[in-house]
């Protein structure tokens, strides 16, 4: 960031006016991908208020993210203001994004394991929840938050249809824990990528396996993609989940 966001006269002097004309160019292209691949799924994705607000008030990356708990705990209101003020921005990117045509969206709560647990739905879920509420009923919503697949069924109840989560978790456990109305993306361990083809085959496979062939999962990893993935291994990863057909082809 350019300066770490500290005051409420800085925080009251946030613009969160016309978001879309701000971003116009994301929604250009949008519609470019939208036009050019009309038979491929398109996502849209938002940071979540809590995690975007850390960044903001810390001024950037941190070994610990301690300033919005600060905020949080000694000055509420200005915490509160300062909530309002991103959950309404990332309202109308996420609309913008709707519009310019995408078929789902996922908001990225990679900092909720940095709440206390029994903060986490004041300091995050409830800002998440009035995104959820004010986007287009029944549009298609996923959250992920690093760390937090404890809390599941805690961040469904945000009015999310489906879960993305991290490698920590034994995905087709949590299936059968959540039940087969629930859509979880994941999750693959990143660090795989740094590997050979052969190793991220096997990895992916074992993944697709565990799944027995049920509906409700999108294949994804447990997290962003690093620097040092090689290029080789993302194809290896790709053709492997098209081509999969299950345990009798493999």
């Amino acid at each position: 960031m350019e300066f770490a966001i500290r005051s409420r006269q800085e925080i009251a002097a946030l613009n969160t006016e016309d978001i879309a004309g701000k971003l116009s160019y994301l929604g250009a292209g949008l519609r470019i991908l939208r036009q050019d691949l009309p038979d491929h799924a398109l996502l849209g994705f938002a940071g979540s208020p809590w995690t975007l607000a850390t960044y903001m008030v810390q001024g950037g990356s941190a070994r610990e993210f301690t300033a919005l708990k600060h905020l949080y705990f000694g000055q509420p209101e200005c915490f509160d203001l300062l909530m309002t003020k991103v959950t309404d921005a990332v309202i109308q990117l996420l609309r913008m994004q709707i519009e310019a045509g995408v078929d789902a969206v996922q908001i990225f709560d990679s900092w909720g394991a940095n709440c206390p647990a029994h903060a986490y739905e004041s300091m995050s879920l409830q800002w998440i929840r009035k995104i959820v509420s004010s986007l287009p009923q029944g549009f298609p919503i996923i959250l992920y938050a690093k760390g937090m697949a404890h809390h599941a069924r805690q961040m469904l109840s945000t009015g999310c249809c489906g879960l993305s989560v991290d490698w920590t978790v034994h995905l087709a456990d949590l299936r059968r824990q959540l039940g087969d109305k629930i859509v979880l993306q994941g999750n693959l361990d990143p660090a795989v990528l740094d590997l050979e083809p052969g190793i991220v085959r096997a990895q992916a496979r074992a993944l697709l396996d565990s799944w027995e062939h049920k509906p409700g999962h999108i294949f994804n990893l447990g997290h962003g993609i690093m620097p040092t993935a090689k290029v080789e291994c993302m194809a290896a990863l790709v053709d492997t989940v098209v081509q999969y057909g299950g345990p009798s082809r493999i």
